[in-house]
């Protein structure tokens, strides 16, 4: 399996520092997904450091939106390290409010574009991705959407993984009518191409395939 690149450049970003959105400040943007998503840091109205998901689709549909929030207020029950867990039910249509990224905190497809990890690292961060993976499945939480563009990396020692979201926004769609990249096909399972829907084994397959690049 040949992997391609994730586009995740600050420099294609539509969203500059010091735009306010909903009331949160951008101090800086993580990473953009083309056509999908951006991630950035922000300052809250109380102050308080977050992390943003800005949708470039707000979700439309009643019937989404409900779905949305209610897959964020499962996400925020999740007490685990390696998950920015969610700071409100999801009901905005454009934009997911996160616990704060720890500072200079990359995704791991960043981080990837400086060279393969040292196996110790790599076995390290994958470890505490299937942790957070298999705590979300015991609530009934599975990713819809995971690749090296949805997990940040800290840049202290050791690392820490740190998943953004578990795919709460990705339209009910098989993964070949989602308008996802082909870099995020490079990690779909192929139950989620034929238009299954993810289960717990699929997510066990994106992870080894984050493993192998």
């Amino acid at each position: 399996m040949t992997h391609t690149e994730e586009k995740t450049t600050e420099l294609d970003s539509s969203v500059p520092v010091g735009t306010v959105v909903d009331g949160y400040r951008i101090e800086r943007v993580i990473a953009v997904r083309a056509g999908l998503h951006t991630l950035a840091e922000a300052t809250a109205p109380s102050g308080e450091r977050v992390t943003l998901k800005l949708l470039a689709d707000p979700l439309e549909g009643k019937d989404l939106r409900r779905r949305a929030a209610k897959l964020a207020r499962v996400q925020a029950s999740i007490p685990h390290p390696n998950v920015l867990s969610i700071r409100d039910d999801g009901k905005s249509r454009e934009r997911l409010c996160l616990t704060g990224a720890p500072a200079n905190a990359v995704t791991l497809a960043d981080r990837l574009r400086e060279g393969p990890l040292e196996a110790k690292e790599a076995v390290t961060l994958l470890s505490q991705l299937a942790g957070a993976l298999e705590t979300a499945r015991r609530r009934g939480l599975v990713h819809r959407a995971l690749t090296p563009a949805a997990i940040v990396v800290t840049k202290e020692e050791p690392p820490q993984a740190l998943l953004t979201d578990f795919g709460i926004a990705v339209p009910d769609a098989p993964g070949c009518e989602r308008g996802e990249s082909i870099e995020d096909a490079d990690y779909r399972s192929p139950e989620e191409i034929r238009g299954e829907p993810p289960m717990p084994e699929s997510t066990v397959y994106s992870l080894a395939c984050i493993l192998v690049t």
